[in-house]
């Protein structure tokens, strides 16, 4: 798998910025190819696997370095397409001060996004438990964090936004899901809450 971070050596947060609404105009027409094409009953959406998280996380208290740098890169990579996802998802539900209709429009190609199909949009990025994949709360600092993760330096560094970023979401049970399988559970594991 290629990650936004192969060639990413030294990028300024000028760059940085304009990574992520790269990775951000990638991913709304991917949205919308996926959402507009019928293929899904549900919108399509990847986690980070707990289990390299916590290798990766209990590596890093042991050793004091980041031994896999691919995993960690695979990680942030996940973690920016996901947020990118959930903008895109938050601005398309009307939740922000951006008009869905004219974003739609703009992009070309696509059905016009009346009442009917923002309903059917709404039904189609629930989370299957009843709530919508999007974020009022956390999406700012998401991004901004995103971006840092683009300009990170090096694996340490992007374990520590990433983890930055866990803690942001963990915040907020109802994105919890939408960024580390296992959602709550996990995020207590690798804080070390969890008794069991």
């Amino acid at each position: 798998m290629n990650t936004i971070f192969e060639n990413n050596l030294n990028v300024s947060e000028e760059d940085a910025m304009y990574s992520y609404y790269n990775i951000y105009n990638e991913e709304f027409y991917l949205v919308l190819d996926e959402f507009f094409s019928g293929k899904y009953k549900l919108q399509p959406w990847d986690h980070v696997p707990f289990e390299r998280v916590f290798k990766i996380w209990n590596d890093y208290i042991k050793m004091g370095f980041i031994r896999d740098e691919k995993g960690i890169d695979n990680i942030a990579d996940t973690m920016i397409r996901n947020v990118a996802r959930l903008q895109i998802n938050t601005e398309l539900t009307g939740h922000t001060q951006e008009d869905p209709a004219i974003m739609v429009d703009e992009m070309e190609g696509y059905e016009e996004w009346t009442e009917d199909v923002a309903c059917n949009f709404a039904d189609y990025i629930d989370d299957g438990h009843g709530q919508l994949k999007i974020s009022d709360y956390a999406l700012e600092p998401l991004v901004q964090d995103s971006m840092d993760l683009i300009g990170s330096a090096s694996p340490e560094e992007k374990l520590q936004i990433i983890d930055r970023m866990f803690n942001r979401i963990h915040m907020r049970g109802d994105i919890a899901e939408l960024f580390l399988a296992g959602g709550t559970q996990s995020y207590n594991k690798l804080a070390g809450l969890d008794d069991e």
